[in-house]
């Protein structure tokens, strides 16, 4: 039986072995479920974590990071999987080895913050090399395999891509494939690629053969000749370059779109040379042309850094430029850009626009053309926001300008897209505030063509919010109806691949008889180098007086005779117009007007009622009469008063002399000051006209009507004496004084204003410009303000902001001190030493090489050699000079110079200093008061608690301690009679090691109890000093522990007191962090018994004497009272009256017998039981009375009273008079209900006193 025991296995071995495969396969699983967890799809998994390949970032391999070289003929280029990074820079060169050969990027995805995170695509190796592509916004938020989006080649054989997102939001990203040579998208298909250019089959054309030649015949509504569709009578059509496809559309019936890269500018009818426009082409200023002249004005733009003011004007005759000279006694207008110019009847109106001085202005700049004159007139009506990226139209059918749209900023931090639409009448200067839309956008255009304003793309993402569909290059075509104050949105799904943009330009031309919209240019991600004609509809395709008067199409129809006209038709004279209401909604819109001048001036018919804006018929005739109320725009103040509340900079706020700068921002200025003479100063603006006399200003309260919150800015702000700047809270604010007739505008640095900071972009350097709050763009070497960051770089100039001066070093190369930080900037490359230790200089430059400092286009290899020049990957060996490495490895051999790490890239505990780049370390100076230091900084670690400074060189005498570090210690003074509670657990405190105190006895006649608990392990040391004994310490205790310790020191053996000025001296040390502890001394003087229960007895008898001293004086009062009482009702009763009165006593009956008497006692008259009062006399408050009664005095067992007794007495009593209780009738049923009533006496007693 032994034997067949001796192989067989137990249960619990069984178990055993089932546990440790189980283990053995968990840990398998869980080291492949780590990697597949973090998916790393861009690595591989080693050890249960992902290592990444390159240009991927750890842990996941997700997202793209650093420097790539792609050298494949094709391939696929992407942010990652997922949104993309937060605050992430990625680069890929794509080089093929194919010099001057074609590279396309075709776009499956494209979904980035709009404005903020952009794709960059250069043709070339760097930054440096023509930029072809700044691509931002949703563009096409899912993937997609076909070709349909946009395509960007390269002819260099290289493509550079920088990829920046900032610290905000984050978004898909994008996806895009490329490939090396062929033609346009393959020809779509439907071509032969030629070299790289397609040869079309029969029946398309263009670029990439993607058109159709006459498609569907023409819609058989034309007739196909010379590859164009000639169409009908009553038809026309889309063109797209050289085919047209003719259909009939009841909305937009022509757009020509994609003319090929213009040649000729065209503007109100004028021809002019594209290459004339050169000098100013890159500004941006804003052009007018009235068309009688022949002269062209551009005014303001930008050109380089600078804001400019100048007035260009060009004549179309001569072909010439001519600028407009400026001197000391003709005002000076404000620079502006971003803004738009009309001319009428002679002057030039500027309207709004933004100045890095100022600011975004809602002031309007005139141009005397005659007298070549600036002025800033005062203007009346509606309160208007200034701002930049507008649209506006001169309607002269109206004499009015409508100014739509545009980028607002709210305050100095906060900005946003408006849908406002305002008009301007120039006659007047008056402002009337106009139905909004819902669609916000700026940098878009604007046309108006027979009464109907039409609006076409712009940027519609308002910044800094995600996406929900509003695209940074708009399709969208809008159609405002001037008459019936109307928007409608109109088909542009056409436009959707080929025609959205913003930043273009728009003028009306005149085309077979027709006025059209012409768009110019525009930005789309790249410059667009084409032009789209959008014609609006026919309106004699109606044959219906309803179609006709209900078209939406472009342009207004009207009824004319039977037939159907355009507005602005000869035949259209006495037709009849669309009946339309455009005060429509006004119940509702008004109410959203807050201010008095807005409210009255709306195409609403608003009236100001009561400090509020309601429609005319909902304000009572009672509330109107009220001066809080007014239904006249002369009834409110506020053509007197400057808007300071919207000038968010203290230079815009200083140039209004009725606003002032200050704490709280722009605010109206509380004393009226003297006004300075245009002739003071040349840089004195106009002096601004006051429509208005001060006569009209006083019925509607200035708080709803003070314009200071429209500024933004503090040189806007106190331009105004109205307006002052309060600097605490960025504000422009309001005065509480009335503003004289006039006011000027004065430049930022008049020095009789309220100073304001550095205007953000006169900051030069990144340390200055961040140290401001402002925004530093570290390629365009530009500072600007938070809330026109979008309005500066609109067509996404700046690769990369920063408002941290700590990353100010990481925007310059020439700071960068190792390889990898180099590379990590889009503009450096590394130029290694000869001595390949890892030092080097990091310099701008691309894969061939830095560049030249005069052309930056330009490769100067004179300054690092071929050889020592890295831009895509670092050296192997990276020892930052410290240190040798190792064949082939790249490990650094033995760091020195007082190095350690990896790459011997820091300084040994104790050194402080730069190791990289071949730096040097220094030990740290700290006074032996500490053991190491902040190895960059050389900040020294104390070990003492209250030893502080860089070098621990002086005590934290704020917080009580004393001392000398650099000849002895710190103490803190512990007073006597306290307990101290000290805890060093913060991560300051991670350092120390040691505390000291001290403490001085004050009495010499008491003892000194001492008392220390620490939390953990620790040390103790007790010394003294005395007068007598100099500086000399005496050990009481040493290197006691420090868990509890209690000592007592007599004052007869330790001399307490001023004599000897015994200092005790305690040093805990040998601690380490967390730790707290407790220390107090006590000079308590002794509880002497005797005296103690003397004087406790004394004080318990004295407490109970007093005591029955005031029961006694109670209890006499209380007798006093009685009395007193007492009195009183025997005075009442001696003074009632007396009378007689006879009264009827029943005899008692007997009660044996009584059953057989049953009947005649049933029979008898119930008897009265309750006593009855014979007088009643009422007291004089009427509340109480005394009655008096007869009382029947008991016979004991007789029958009658007793012999000389008279068996009554007369009895009195005080009762009170009212009804205090109800009585109730309900008890006993209701059967049981009285049926009489008794008379009662008035009064009705109830309550005896």
């Amino acid at each position: 039986m032994a034997d067949k025991k001796k192989g067989k296995l137990t249960p619990s071995y069984l178990y055993l072995c089932f546990i440790v495969l189980v283990l053995t396969v968990q840990t398998i699983y869980t080291e492949l479920d780590t990697c597949s967890l973090s998916n790393c799809v861009e690595g591989r998994c080693v050890n249960g974590s992902c290592v990444c390949d390159v240009g991927w970032a750890p842990p996941e391999c997700k997202h793209c990071t650093g420097r790539i070289r792609l050298q494949n003929t094709d391939g696929i280029i992407s942010d990652g999987h997922g949104n993309y990074s937060e605050d992430n820079k990625c680069t890929w060169l794509v080089d093929t080895g194919r010099e001057n050969t074609s590279l396309w990027f075709q776009f499956h995805q494209f979904s980035t913050e709009c404005g903020w995170d952009h794709l960059y695509i250069y043709d070339g190796d760097s930054a440096f090399s023509p930029l072809l592509a700044a691509f931002s916004g949703l563009i096409h938020k899912d993937y997609t395999s076909t070709t349909e989006l946009q395509e960007i080649r390269t002819s260099s054989g290289k493509a550079y891509l920088y990829f920046y997102s900032d610290a905000a939001y984050n978004m898909s990203g994008f996806n895009i494939t490329y490939r090396t040579g062929g033609c346009p998208k393959n020809c779509s298909g439907q071509g032969d690629c030629s070299g790289d250019v397609c040869v079309c089959y029969a029946g398309y054309q263009g670029e990439d053969c993607g058109d159709f030649i006459c498609p569907s015949n023409c819609s058989l509504n034309g007739d196909c000749v010379n590859n164009h569709c000639q169409c009908h009578t009553g038809f026309t059509g889309l063109l797209f370059t050289v085919n047209i496809h003719c259909q009939c559309y009841a909305g937009f019936t022509g757009l020509l779109l994609m003319y090929s890269v213009l040649s000729l500018l065209m503007l109100e009818g004028y021809k002019t040379s594209s290459k004339d426009l050169e000098v100013v082409s890159h500004r941006g200023g804003y052009l007018s042309s009235p068309p009688p002249s022949n002269k062209l004005y551009v005014f303001g733009g930008v050109e380089g850094n600078v804001t400019s003011r100048d007035l260009w004007i060009f004549n179309t005759t001569t072909l010439v430029w001519s600028i407009q000279h400026y001197n000391s006694t003709v005002p000076i207008p404000m620079g502006v850009a971003g803004h738009t110019a009309h001319i009428v009847r002679g002057v030039m109106y500027v309207l709004f626009g933004y100045s890095p001085i100022y600011g975004y202005q809602n002031r309007i700049q005139e141009y005397n053309i005659a007298n070549e004159s600036w002025s800033v007139p005062r203007t009346r009506g509606a309160l208007v926001q200034g701002g930049y990226g507008h649209s506006s139209v001169y309607y002269p059918a109206l004499d009015k300008i409508y100014i739509y749209g545009g980028y607002h900023a709210r305050s100095t931090s906060n900005y946003d897209l408006t849908d406002q639409l305002y008009s301007f009448e120039p006659a007047t200067r008056t402002w009337i505030k106009l139905r909004r839309n819902q669609l916000p956008r700026y940098l878009h255009s604007a046309v108006i063509i027979d009464g109907m304003m039409i609006v076409f793309g712009g940027n519609t993402h308002n910044d800094t919010s995600i996406s929900l569909g509003a695209k940074c290059y708009s399709p969208d075509v809008l159609q405002y109806d001037i008459k019936c104050n109307t928007w409608s949105q109109l088909n542009s799904s056409v436009l959707a691949s080929h025609g959205a943009r913003y930043g273009h330009s728009a003028v009306t031309v005149h085309r077979n008889g027709r006025t059209e919209m012409l768009v110019l240019g525009g930005f789309s991600g790249i410059m667009e180098p084409n032009a789209l004609l959008l014609s609006p509809g026919n309106c004699s395709y109606y044959t219906t007086r309803e179609d006709c008067l209900g078209s939406v199409q472009g342009r207004s129809c009207v009824w004319a005779g039977g037939l159907c006209v355009s507005l602005s038709d000869p035949n259209a004279g006495g037709a009849e117009e669309k009946q339309c209401d455009p005060t429509e909604g006004g119940d509702k819109q008004c109410g959203s007007f807050t201010t008095c001048p807005t409210c009255l001036s709306t195409a609403y018919n608003c009236v100001w009622c009561v400090h509020n804006c309601t429609a005319a018929d909902q304000c009572t005739n009672t509330n109107q009469m009220k001066p809080e109320s007014a239904s006249d725009l002369s009834q409110c103040p506020i053509q007197g008063e400057p808007p300071c509340a919207e000038q968010h900079k203290c230079q815009g706020c200083n140039s209004f002399p009725d606003c002032l700068w200050g704490a709280s921002g722009c605010t109206k200025n509380d004393q009226p000051k003297n006004e300075k003479n245009d002739t003071d100063d040349h840089k004195l603006f106009v002096q601004m006209e006051n429509q208005i006399t001060s006569a009209h200003i006083g019925r509607c309260p200035s708080k709803h009507s003070s314009v200071c919150s429209l500024f933004h800015n503090c040189v806007a702000c106190v331009q105004s004496k109205s307006c002052k700047w309060n600097q605490t809270v960025k504000e422009c604010q309001k005065r509480s004084h009335t503003i004289g007739t006039h006011y000027t505008f004065n430049d930022f640095d008049n020095p009789e204003k309220t100073p304001c900071p550095t205007p953000c972009y006169m900051n030069t350097t990144c340390e200055s410009c961040t140290s401001q709050k402002c925004m530093w763009c570290s390629n365009q070497q530009k500072c600007v303000e938070t809330n026109a960051y979008v309005a500066t770089f609109i067509y996404g100039q700046c690769m990369e902001w920063t408002t941290d001066k700590s990353k100010c070093p990481a925007t310059r190369c020439s700071d960068l001190h190792s390889c990898k930080d180099c590379q990590s900037n889009p503009l450096c490359g590394w130029c290694n030493d000869p001595s390949n230790t890892g030092i080097g200089r990091c310099m701008e430059g691309g894969a061939s090489g830095p560049v030249n400092q005069t052309n930056p286009h330009l490769t100067d290899l004179s300054k690092c050699p071929a050889s020592q020049w890295f831009f895509i990957n670092c050296p192997d060996c990276q020892c930052n000079g410290h240190s040798t490495c190792l064949n082939v490895t790249g490990v650094c051999d033995s760091c020195q110079n007082m190095t350690e790490g990896k790459s011997c890239e820091r300084c040994v505990d104790g050194y402080y200093g730069d190791a990289s780049n071949g730096g040097s370390c220094s030990a740290c100076q700290c006074n032996g008061q500490a053991d190491s230091c902040d190895r960059k900084s050389g900040a020294c670690y104390c070990r003492t608690r209250g030893v502080i400074g860089d070098k621990c060189e002086k005590c934290d005498e704020p917080h009580k301690y004393f001392g000398n570090p650099k000849t002895g210690t710190c103490y803190y003074n512990l007073v006597t009679d306290y307990q101290f509670t000290f805890n060093l657990s913060k991560s300051e405190d991670k350092s120390y090691t040691q505390i000291n105190f001290m403490n001085i006895p004050s009495s010499s006649e008491r003892d000194v109890d001492f008392k220390v608990n620490c939390s953990g392990v620790a040390y103790l040391n007790i010394t003294m000093k005395k007068k007598s004994q100099g500086d000399r310490e005496t050990m009481i205790v040493k290197q006691h522990s420090c868990n509890y310790f209690r000592a007592k020191f007599d004052h007869g053996e330790y001399s307490f007191g001023p004599s000897e000025n015994t200092t005790f001296l305690v040093y805990v040390y040998g601690f380490k962090t967390p730790f707290w502890l407790q220390i107090s001394f006590s000079q308590f003087p002794k509880i002497d018994l005797v005296h103690f229960f003397v004087t406790f007895f004394s004080c318990f008898l004295s407490l109970l004497i007093i005591a029955a001293v005031l029961y006694k004086i109670k209890h006499k009062y209380d007798i006093y009272r009685r009395r007193q009482r007492m009195m009183v009702e025997m005075e009442e009763m001696a003074s009632r009256p007396f009378s007689s009165i006879t009264v009827e006593i029943d005899r008692k009956y007997d009660p044996v017998g009584a059953e057989k008497k049953e009947t005649d006692l049933r029979k008898r008259k119930k008897t009265n039981t309750k006593p009855s009062q014979i007088a009643y006399e009422p007291l004089n408050h009427q509340k109480a009375a005394v009655i008096s009664l007869i009382v029947q005095l008991p016979t004991g067992d007789d029958e009658w009273t007793p012999n000389g007794a008279s068996g009554v007495a007369i009895a009195s009593a005080l009762v009170t008079v009212g009804h205090h209780r109800k009585q109730s009738l309900e008890h006993g049923g209701k059967g049981d209900k009285s049926k009489h009533k008794k008379v009662l006496f008035p009064g009705n007693q109830d309550m005896c006193v």
